[in-house]
């Protein structure tokens, strides 16, 4: 018989009910469900109707599964056998998918491989809009006590498999996912209701599976944009900061004269542009230069000249009816280091004030181009529907669909983990600093802005009678704004959202690799500027002032790609910085001085689980040479200044104070020239508590999250041999691991702070330190308990620590 499979030209034909196989047949798809317009419409309206939706998905309560339920579909080559004598439309479809990926990737499905459908709950919730009126027994059904906690699952179908016994493979369809969703086919594509609810009908399904096509669709990206400046108010409006708008230049591509336009003494808040992030790649195909940036301002000179991705970024601009676009390659002279300094110093304001930023995410270079743009999808799949369910008294048919998924399966976050976009050092701070963000990837097109993550072209979410939310489009690069989401779940303060997001920035900033070393201070740099318009917290060399202490406690993060690895960062910064306007180190107490993943202790939860500072910090600042308290820091040059009345009245000095005097007293290495000629923010001063142990290692601790990785650490012995302590982790047998390159013996360490985690034995944070020319140099960091240091008899001193 005919396979009632329907392709997506057709999908104005009527549908009879798709025949399945005995193991298809077993899955409940009743799980797809999800609700009408008129079902949400008369739930905010207050009507009870637990009785007419108790039954259905997706309102019915999980008693019948405790846990996200599967269905062995058996192994592939039973699945292609079904398919060839098209005995079931699912084994079919299935049976197509695995062909596909074959051709992708020859040999990585088996024959004998074992397939199985599995239904994901955190997929996506569901709540009914935050004006609602809900009838109480609709809360009560919903077992919540509070109507803004009302919640629905949203689930999808996922085709995964594994090989001859192995764990299933959570890299469903090889990274490119095949879900089947639930499907309106009386929804046309190019649907006109778009946010405007009064046109869709009581039956219209809300957040179901929408097909894609091989090309972009600019309306729906204009509509999305129209939503977001219309609905979304100050949310989606720029950060508001001290930092001038103004710029002596201003470069943008007019996308119509196919020229670089140039903008003397320009305010960037009053033009409408669109900022391109992408991938440059080893080589770009045009960048502007003092030599040629006198042709590239003439009309057409960019016509068949740039990378493919910046051809279709002006195309697409050109789509949305803007008339400019910004694109580094273009908009900074390459060749003018001048010219540099002023945009890497700008460059937040630039991705701030862009209508949208595009972020180039669907290949390694700047030659792969915006997938469905300039060209159409390479991966654009044809599209499947399914009636799986006639329609019954208790509910309609039932009709399912293939989507390319909202994430890739391999990442446990977001569809753009692992694009190469995800990995480049540079990439990310356009994205934190950006309000909004249109991202393409080989197969879809996702809209993300500071009051929601969840539009996408694989599903209808272009509406107000639900609220939908998807854990998948929340973006490990997020805004440290933060989205509507999680600002209205349990955090309701901006500034405390911001270091949490500004912890995590972090962490995924120290996972991302630069081509250039040195330029990890300006790559990060714009990011400390949005922290600092939210918080007003300056940051010395990425650590937050206000927090610096705390920061000081950073520790590697130990991650399956680089197993903990943490390398010191040997490189000049790649431009010239500071009061003497020279390339400077970076120095090893800031975590920006390593390249490694890391994790720094500055959110409120760690004082409130017992970490607590043993330490203040002063930092060295010239012109004039001075030594400042670091929490006192507003700006590269700038500090808090002492009121005019507490000028001359004399206080006494506190123990934990550092003078200049101090300084040249305790450190008769550093001179008065030697500190002059010693950049700004470099050292920092501290009195504390100095102690030497021995480290013996390295010892090795399992893994209980990555059962085939080990940790690695050294273990600290007092003077009588006694395990007192561990290091942080480290590799042994690479030798750019400073802890290991040190290995066993006696070490000096310097007290930072103390841990008094509830009913655990208080510890100190040390750090483990070399000194060279009277200037301690951090190696690594390590947990003592407290009475093997009190009783190593420490020394109080003076640190100078670069």
């Amino acid at each position: 018989m005919a396979s009632d499979i329907m392709s997506h030209e057709k999908l104005n034909m009527p549908l009879k009910p798709a025949t399945l196989c005995a193991f298809c047949s077993a899955i409940d798809f009743d799980l797809l469900r999800v609700p009408t317009a008129g079902q949400m419409r008369r739930m905010a309206a207050g009507e009870n109707m637990v009785a007419e939706i108790e039954h259905i998905y997706p309102f019915k309560k999980d008693s019948e599964y405790t846990t996200a339920p599967f269905w062995e579909l058996g192994t592939l080559r039973r699945i292609n056998e079904s398919a060839s004598k098209h005995e079931c439309d699912l084994c079919l479809l299935v049976s197509q998918r695995a062909a596909e990926l074959g051709q992708e990737d020859p040999g990585c499905i088996a024959p004998e491989s074992i397939w199985r459908a599995e239904c994901f709950y955190v997929f996506g919730d569901l709540r009914p809009p935050p004006a609602a009126h809900l009838h109480e027994s609709i809360v009560k059904h919903n077992r919540k006590q509070r109507i803004e906690d009302v919640s629905y699952h949203l689930r999808s179908l996922d085709l995964t498999w594994d090989d001859a016994g192995q764990d299933f493979a959570l890299s469903a369809m090889g990274g490119s996912s095949c879900w089947i969703q639930a499907f309106d086919p009386h929804a046309s594509d190019d649907d006109t209701a778009l946010f405007d609810d009064k046109a869709l009908a009581d039956d219209r399904l809300l957040c179901c599976g929408r097909h894609s096509s091989p090309a972009v669709r600019p309306d729906l990206l204009q509509a999305w944009m129209r939503e977001c400046s219309l609905k979304h108010g100050n949310k989606c409006a720029p950060v508001s900061s001290s930092r001038s708008k103004r710029i002596n230049v201003l470069r943008l591509i007019d996308v119509r004269s196919k020229a670089v336009v140039r903008f003397s003494d320009a305010d960037i808040s009053t033009f409408h542009y669109i900022a391109l992030s992408y991938i440059w790649g080893k080589v770009q195909k045009l960048v502007i230069t003092q030599h040629n940036k006198a042709t590239l301002a003439q009309p057409g000179s960019l016509i068949g000249g740039v990378s493919k991705t910046i051809e279709d970024a002006m195309a697409l601009t050109d789509s949305l009816e803007i008339q400019y676009l910004w694109v580094d390659a273009l908009c900074i002279v390459q060749d003018d280091t001048v010219d540099k300094m002023v945009h890497l110093d700008f460059m937040g304001e630039i991705y701030r004030y862009a209508a949208v930023t595009v972020i180039a995410a669907c290949g390694p270079d700047a030659a792969a181009g915006l997938a469905g743009v300039g060209e159409p999808r390479t991966k654009f799949a044809e599209q499947a529907v399914l009636k799986v369910r006639d329609a019954s008294p208790e509910a309609p048919a039932l009709h399912v669909t293939t989507t390319q998924g909202i994430r890739d399966r391999r990442s446990q976050y977001s569809y753009i983990d692992n694009t190469v976009w995800a990995t480049r050092g540079w990439t990310l701070q356009e994205r934190v600093v950006s309000r909004r963000t249109v991202t393409f990837t080989s197969s879809q097109v996702y809209w993300s802005c500071r009051s929601t993550d969840d539009w996408t072209e694989g599903m209808f979410l272009e509406t107000n009678l639900a609220k939908p939310t998807f854990l998948s489009l929340r973006t490990a690069a997020g805004f440290l704004t933060g989205g509507g989401t999680m600002r209205e779940g349990s955090y309701n303060d901006d500034i405390d959202v911001a270091w949490d997001q500004f912890r995590t920035t972090i962490d995924n900033f120290s996972r991302r690799h630069l081509t250039e070393a040195g330029d990890a201070y300006n790559a990060f740099h714009a990011i400390t500027q949005e922290l600092h318009a939210i918080t007003d917290v300056y940051c010395v060399w990425g650590m937050p002032v206000s927090r610096f202490e705390f920061g000081l406690c950073w520790t590697r993060n130990w991650e399956r790609a680089g197993q903990g690895r943490l390398l010191r960062r040997t490189a000049l910064t790649t431009l010239p910085m500071t009061s003497l306007q020279c390339r400077v180190p970076f120095p090893t107490w800031s975590w920006l001085g390593w390249a490694g993943c890391v994790g720094l202790p500055i959110t409120d939860q760690y004082a409130d689980l017992g970490l607590s500072p043993d330490i203040l910090c002063f930092v060295l600042r010239n012109s004039p040479l001075r030594v400042v308290k670091i929490s006192s820091v507003t700006g590269p040059s700038s500090e808090l200044s002492i009121p005019s009345y507490l000028k001359n009245i004399r206080l006494p000095k506190s123990p934990l104070m550092v003078t200049l005097d101090d300084v040249m007293t305790n450190s008769p290495e550093l001179t008065g020239q030697k500190l002059e000629n010693t950049p700004d923010d470099q050292l920092i001063f501290f009195w504390a508590e100095v102690a030497e142990f021995t480290l013996a290692g390295p010892i090795q601790e399992e893994n209980i999250t990555y059962r085939d990785s080990s940790y690695h650490r050294y273990e600290v012995l007092d003077g009588k041999g006694q395990k007192v302590g561990v290091t942080d982790y480290c590799v042994p047998g690479d030798t750019g691991d400073m802890t290991c390159s040190l290995g066993e013996g006696r070490h000096e360490f310097t007290l930072l702070a103390t841990s008094r985690v509830m009913e655990s034995p208080v510890q100190k944070v040390v750090l483990q330190i070399v000194r060279r020319d009277g200037v301690a140099y951090r190696i690594g960091i390590a947990n003592i308990l407290e009475e093997a240091w009190v009783k190593s008899d420490p020394k109080r001193e003076l640190v100078v620590m670069g």
